[in-house]
């Protein structure tokens, strides 16, 4: 390795006396300069006289010769420049890097001091003709004579020498010299006021070279069929902080650095974001390494590369939510909807702590967890009525402040599209709280207000509506006073568009006892004084009686169903009945006196009355009679209705099938005034305009194609609408 000297900067000492003109023409002042320049190159500027060198230029440039002498410097530059290059034959390209650095030190030394000789010609002429000075032109020289002429070995050992960091990374030595020649290249420019040659030549091919680099790499990992080596996000992580260290080691530019780490990323992330989101999203996420994610999508530049990782985070929610384990064992179904809505609740916790580390993401990280939510809630056909029934556990449990578990329901609720579903469930859920005094009312009315928040007053009317009877027959009650000296009653009037209510014809043809009927006929008198125009039907399948009486060794007071009632006040003129004495007495349907039967006269808890022959089945000859013997550790004993099934979930079929048709017909409903209301504004429309437009004006349920399609046959079938003559996917509005 060439070993070079650095030569002492001697500035010229001038003396004050004026410059004598000189006979002596151009050409001897020129050789002057030039033996002096030679001894600046050959290291000797102990022999040289500043003074006189000084006084050489400043002779000529007062002379007009400034044009000369600059031309013949420069020429003399090339000169000395292109011996210069002899010094880079030959050598290899791991020197060539070092060899650049060394060289150019020395040249910016032999530089300086011609400036010093030189300094008159830079102030006074280069100045005023607008010439480079010693110092740029001597960098311009050197570039098209020296740089120019190796940069091919120079670019070829630059993208070696990265390469070798990159793969051997901490234990690379040569980060100073790939510094230092860098440093030399981006301060050499091409014209003065352009970019440096670094910028203009070879950054742009490094800039090739490090996307041809990660691509063969990237191959070569493919090739080792690993995938843990090409699709691992941790792994690429790594290979990207190390080509940013490197950089950092190796360049100043900022911008070098972030285009060279963005090739990186493009080629080993952006080009493969599909098949590394659909590698790593699920890791990820089970990991609780939120801010990898973060940092996946921070890589992904693009929006259509972001949009690919949220598919993939979708899919994984979606995923995990149905695959939350359903409590069969529970022997009450509320349990099971309890369990599974705060495994739910867990879930969205854990998917709002990683929202919330998504940085400039957090917008978007948020919306693709609530639509993966309302996604996952619509494939799930029991969420509605579990939902349902987490409210309902909470409003039948001990007064609380409302807490942060039933906000987050309410959240649930939000991303629900088809909240329809959910607003008959809970308005039979409603029904039974109310009627049973199961609730407080304040909190009955805090939620359906918060639910409110969301789908507005129209949504929530009948639930309001519900609340407001009870408060208006409380009134009525407290207003009216006792309506029997000896009987407390309290009797509810519920209107039909709110309360979900079955007519049964059992209520018009049962025959109640006299006292009921007396008490009811003072009742319809009192309330048609106040509120003329309402007829009043009885719901008696709805209602319920207290009946005190003394058993032989005990007094209880026994709460049942009002059709358990009427039968056990027969017996307070019969002493026995047979089942159909006691069918003809009530005129109850042969099915219903059976079941209210087997309430009182089977059930182990609640025998209160005593059958003969004795067993668990009923016939209509069997005779029945109060069982005096009855007796129970409570003074209040209530006698629950026995289900009556061959099949243990009958009734919920039953009801679930009874919730679907309540529900299409509904739905039907509205889709019928939906499209006539927006056939009659457009008079015409196309099949797929028609549908967009229903689908946008529908808010409480997502329209299927074939409930559309069911509606349209309908308006068709009815002349609502017809379709075109010559075109059957337009439709027109018959008036």
């Amino acid at each position: 390795m060439s070993h070079f000297l650095t030569m002492p900067s001697v500035k010229p000492i001038i003396s004050n006396r004026r410059y004598s003109r000189k006979t002596e023409g151009l050409d001897e002042q020129w050789a002057i300069l030039q033996n002096g320049i030679d001894k600046i190159f050959d290291g000797k500027v102990t022999e040289l006289s500043f003074e006189k060198l000084y006084t050489t230029v400043y002779g000529l440039v007062l002379t007009k010769n400034g044009p000369q002498l600059h031309e013949r410097l420069s020429r003399q530059l090339s000169d000395h420049f292109g011996k210069v290059r002899t010094s880079f034959d030959g050598i290899t390209r791991a020197e060539a890097l070092n060899l650049l650095n060394q060289v150019w030190e020395k040249q910016k030394v032999y530089l300086s001091q011609i400036s010093d000789v030189f300094i008159y010609m830079d102030s006074v002429y280069s100045k005023r003709e607008n010439k480079p000075d010693v110092m740029s032109l001597g960098s311009r020289l050197f570039l098209k004579e020296v740089v120019e002429h190796v940069s091919g070995t120079l670019k070829s050992s630059l993208v070696d020498e990265i390469n070798q960091a990159r793969e051997s990374a901490a234990q690379y030595s040569g980060f100073d010299i790939l510094k230092n020649a860098i440093a030399v290249l981006n301060s050499l420019e091409l014209k003065e006021g352009m970019s440096s040659v670094f910028l203009m030549e070879f950054e742009p091919f490094l800039l090739d070279s490090t996307e041809a680099y990660y691509k063969n790499l990237h191959s070569q990992l493919i090739a080792e069929q690993d995938e843990t080596r090409w699709k691992d996000f941790n792994t690429l992580l790594e290979l990207l902080n190390t080509e940013n260290k490197i950089c950092c080691n190796i360049f100043e530019d900022q911008d070098t650095i972030l285009k060279l780490h963005n090739i990186a990323e493009r080629v080993l992330v952006t080009d493969n974001i599909q098949e590394i989101a659909i590698y790593n999203v699920a890791k990820i996420v089970n990991s609780d390494k939120n801010d990898v994610l973060s940092r996946l999508l921070a890589i992904s530049s693009s929006q259509k590369d972001k949009n690919v990782i949220f598919d993939q985070l979708s899919q994984f929610i979606v995923k995990e939510i149905t695959s939350i384990e359903i409590d069969t064992s529970a022997k009450k179904k509320s349990v099971a909807a309890v369990a599974w809505i705060q495994e739910l609740i867990k879930l969205k916790d854990k998917y709002q702590e990683l929202g919330s580390h998504l940085n400039s993401a957090q917008a978007a990280g948020f919306k693709c967890i609530n639509e993966a939510f309302g996604k996952a809630f619509s494939q799930i056909k029991i969420f509605p009525e579990f939902l349902s029934l987490y409210f309902d556990n909470y409003l039948k449990s001990e007064p609380s402040a409302m807490d942060s578990n039933i906000r987050k329901c309410v959240q649930f609720f939000k991303l629900f599209k088809d909240k329809d579903a959910f607003e008959i469930i809970y308005r039979q859920q409603l029904s039974r709280r109310l009627l049973q005094q199961r609730s407080n009312v304040l909190r009955e009315q805090e939620l359906i207000f918060l639910l409110q928040e969301d789908v507005g007053t129209s949504y929530t009317s009948k639930l309001r509506g519900m609340l407001r009877d009870l408060h208006s027959s409380n009134t009525f009650m407290q207003k009216n006073g006792k309506l029997s000296k000896t009987r407390d009653i309290s009797v509810n009037v519920l209107t039909n568009m709110f309360w979900p209510l079955q007519g049964s014809d059992m209520n018009r043809d049962v025959i109640v006892p006299d006292s009921f009927a007396a008490i009811r006929n003072e009742y319809e008198n009192r309330y048609a004084k106040t509120h003329s125009g309402r007829l009043l039907e009885w719901n008696y399948h709805l209602s319920t009686v207290e009946i005190a009486y003394q058993f032989r060794n005990s007094y209880h007071e026994l709460s049942m169903p009002m059709f358990s009632g009427i039968i056990f006040m027969l017996f307070k003129e019969h002493e026995s009945l047979t089942f159909d004495e006691i069918v003809e007495l009530t005129n109850l349907p042969q099915q219903e006196v059976r079941k209210n039967l087997i309430s009182m006269s089977v059930a182990p808890k609640t025998k209160i009355l005593q059958k003969s022959p004795p067993g668990k089945s009923i016939s209509n000859t069997d005779m029945f009679s109060i069982n005096q013997g009855f007796t129970a550790p409570q003074r209040k004993v209530k006698v629950l209705m026995v289900l009556m099934n061959t099949r243990p979930n009958a009734t919920n079929d039953s009801t679930r099938s009874s919730v679907e048709k309540k529900l299409l017909d509904s739905r039907l409903s509205v889709i019928n005034a939906a499209v006539t209301r927006i056939m009659k504004q457009d008079r015409k429309l196309y099949h797929s305009e028609l549908q967009d437009k229903v689908a946008l004006s529908i808010p409480l349920f997502e329209m299927s194609p074939s409930l559309f399609k069911m509606s349209l046959e309908y308006l068709l079938n009815n002349e609502y609408i017809q379709r075109d003559f010559d075109n059957t996917t337009m439709y027109h509005y018959l008036p």
